[in-house]
Order: structure tokens, then C-alpha cells, then sequence
């Protein structure tokens, strides 16, 4: 009788293994053997069953479910390796969907009342959408730029005081505590300091159903792509702000030729990766504006004084090109435009390459030297000649 159980054991084995592998549509149930009329019969078909139940549940443990999904926008298949049965949930913005279908909230809005540098204070408020469907909370996120990479969402998604700054609908607004650090640092220092990266963008994500405080696996929540957002104006009056790179800079010249050399006019041109995209060490929560200034080339170093004009750095995504207008503007030794960040507490310092210093070009003076002759009226004066040379036409002699 054991044997008989056993190779009963190893026939429902086969047949389980032989079942995963065929087609849905192929698949057929197989009978179970009945159990004998016997108690001790019963028994042991109770406890085949039960080993045969724990001996399944172990091999669908084992195996490795293949799952597709298709992004809406790129449309690649891609393939995913999930063990999704038994598996720890995950947690924060690794269960972030390429696409949430979630609503983004309007008119996000936030002004720094904390005038300690690199702190935040104050309410963070916005308007509910329209579309509300799925939506259930709301995520209040920092980040280095506009991009949804693991290192801006690990070094700065804002986890004090509470885990992930959620706040349920209706709710919507949110007050920073007095512990908030745009410059706190995260789980990727090593690689990532906060220094070199600080926080300089304010996100609201419309997110799913989800225990406050926590995103469980499968919960919908928006990208950075997709959510709200503006850019942070750090109130503070002890820092500079951090040089900004010029990607290029552009000098139209619409100077009179009569006072070329003596004097500038035009329109200047220079574009940046920031705000959206800062390069390293950059900080444009830390400027207000943009200041072009003329200058001599070869003093370039401290405070410059001669100012060309301003041009306010917004809170929207998406500006990346400067412009000022340079009206007619006498030179007087200057010989270069330079465009430097600029807040309350003073200028930026150049960078190393110096990307924001525009050298006008140089003009040569030539000298011409003219010889003048002037004629004098001879009237009402008394002439004589005395011809000396006795060849006829021919006359000699002197004016006298």
C-alpha cells in the first residue's frame, strides 16, 4: 500500500509538471484517485495530499513568471524576470508605472519662509484636477532636475517628517516642517553628495490607494514627467549664488559703423541646461536673475559694476534661452559683455571655463596725412620780367 502511495504521489507530480506545461487551451483536469473506504485508507491519502499541496506550493515558489508590458509613447516590449508570489512588497518609486493615467494636480504654488539657506518653510498648495478617477493622495517630492532617474528620487524625495510627504484628497495643500534640508543627503552619497546635487524642484504626484506614508506594489503614482512642478527660490540672505554654465552665447552686433571701436549696441543671446537639467554643483534655487555687465577682459575677477540690464529667472520648466537687449552704450575702455546669476546677497563667480564672458571685437585707427597748398591773389600788385633768352618762342628770366 505505501508503494501504491507513492507512485500515486509521483504520477500527480508528473501530471502537475505536464499540466504548467501544456497550452491553456490543451489543458484537461485529471481525475483524483479515490480515497479507500478504510479509516486507515482515509488517513493516508490525507496526508498524501497534504504532502502534495506543500510539494506544489514549493514548486510554483521556484518558478519565474514572464510578464510584457508596452509603453504607450515608445511602444518597445520589454520583458521583466518577477517572482511575484513570494516576494517582500516593494516600496517608494520602484513600483512607479511608465504611464499612472492619473490626473496631474494645477497651479502648484509655494513661496520659502525659512530664511536659513538651503532650508524650506512654508505651505505648498495646488488645485485638485478635474479628473479625480483613481486619484487618492498626493505626493509632495523634491528633486535635483526634471528627470525620473533613481538618483534624483533616492537622494531627494523630502522623507521627513513623514515617509513619503503623502496627503490624502481632499487635502491639498501641505506644510514643510521646520527640519526641511534642500541639501539633505540620501541613500546614494557616496556616489551622489549632497552638495553637488541639491534639491532645486518642487513636485506634486497624484498617486492611487496606498496605506499613508507608504506605496505598496501596484499602486498608481505619477512620474516626475507627468506630475506638477515648479522651480524652488531659495529664501535666504548669506549665499552667493553657484556659477551657471553657458552653453552658448550669442552677441548680435547693431552698432552704428560711425561709432564702432567707441561704442556697443545689440541683442545678446546665451541658452543653459538648467533650470530643468542644472550641471553639477549648480544651484538655481539659489538665483534670482540674470545680469549682463560690460567689463574689461582682463578684469573680470570681484564685483562688476557696469550694468547692461537683468533678466528675471522664472518658476516654469522649460526656459532655456536669454535674451537682453544691449541699447547704444559708450565703451570707454571695456572691451567685454559678461553674464553672471545673480540674487539679493550678490553675483555669481565665473566658471572655471568662463562660458559667460563675451569678448567684443577689436577695431584699428588709421592715420592719413594731407599736404595743402594755398594761392594767394596777386591783384592790384606791380609784376616785372625782363625776357633774358634771345631764341625766338622761347622766354627766360625771372618774376620780379
Amino acid at each position: 500500500q505505501e508503494m501504491s502511495l507513492n507512485h500515486a504521489f509521483q504520477s500527480l507530480k508528473r501530471g502537475h509538471q505536464e499540466f504548467r506545461l501544456q497550452p491553456m487551451w490543451e489543458r484537461q483536469r485529471r481525475p483524483l484517485l479515490h480515497s479507500s473506504s478504510s479509516a486507515l485508507g482515509n488517513l493516508n491519502f490525507l496526508l498524501f495530499f497534504c504532502a502534495f499541496l506543500a510539494e506544489l506550493r514549493i514548486s510554483c515558489a521556484s518558478q519565474v513568471a514572464n510578464v510584457f508590458f508596452e509603453d504607450v509613447d515608445t511602444k518597445p516590449t520589454v520583458r521583466l524576470n518577477h517572482s511575484e508570489h513570494f516576494r517582500e512588497t516593494p516600496q517608494g518609486d520602484e513600483v512607479r508605472r511608465l504611464s499612472s493615467g492619473l490626473a496631474s494636480v494645477t497651479s502648484i504654488s509655494f513661496t520659502d519662509t525659512d530664511s536659513r539657506a538651503f532650508y524650506l518653510g512654508g505651505t505648498v498648495s495646488w488645485v485638485a484636477p478635474a479628473d479625480l478617477t483613481g486619484i487618492v493622495q498626493y505626493h509632495v517630492r523634491l528633486n535635483w532636475d526634471l528627470s525620473d532617474t533613481v538618483v534624483k528620487t533616492q537622494l531627494f524625495d523630502a522623507t521627513l517628517p513623514m515617509p513619503c510627504l503623502c496627503v490624502l484628497d481632499p487635502t491639498t495643500s501641505w506644510v514643510f516642517g521646520a527640519v526641511e534640508k534642500r541639501s539633505a543627503d540620501g541613500t546614494d552619497l557616496a556616489t551622489y553628495p549632497a552638495d553637488q546635487y541639491p534639491a532645486q524642484w518642487l513636485f506634486v504626484l497624484s498617486a492611487g490607494a496606498s496605506p499613508v506614508g507608504q506605496m505598496a506594489a501596484g499602486v498608481p503614482i505619477q512620474t516626475v514627467s507627468e506630475a506638477a512642478h515648479m522651480r524652488l527660490i531659495d529664501l535666504q540672505s548669506t549665499e552667493l549664488p553657484t556659477s551657471i554654465q553657458l552653453e552658448t552665447l550669442i552677441f548680435t552686433d547693431q552698432t552704428n559703423p560711425a561709432n564702432t571701436g567707441t561704442h556697443v549696441e545689440g541683442i545678446l543671446d546665451w541658452t543653459t541646461t538648467g533650470p530643468d537639467y542644472p550641471k553639477v554643483y549648480e544651484d538655481w534655487a539659489l538665483a534670482d536673475e540674470f545680469e549682463v555687465f560690460l567689463a574689461e577682459a582682463g578684469s573680470l575677477s570681484g564685483t562688476l559694476s557696469r550694468s547692461l540690464g537683468t533678466v528675471t529667472i522664472g518658476t516654469a520648466a522649460g526656459v532655456t534661452t536669454w535674451q537682453l537687449t544691449i541699447p547704444e552704450t559708450l565703451l570707454s575702455g571695456a572691451n567685454a559683455l559678461v553674464v553672471k546669476a545673480k540674487n539679493s546677497v550678490g553675483q555669481a563667480p565665473l566658471s572655471g571655463a568662463q562660458s559667460e564672458v563675451y569678448l567684443l571685437p577689436t577695431t584699428t585707427s588709421t592715420s592719413v596725412t594731407s599736404t595743402t597748398t594755398v594761392l594767394y591773389s596777386l591783384a592790384g600788385t606791380s609784376v616785372t620780367f625782363s625776357d633774358s633768352d634771345p631764341t625766338p618762342v622761347v622766354i627766360s628770366g625771372s618774376i620780379g
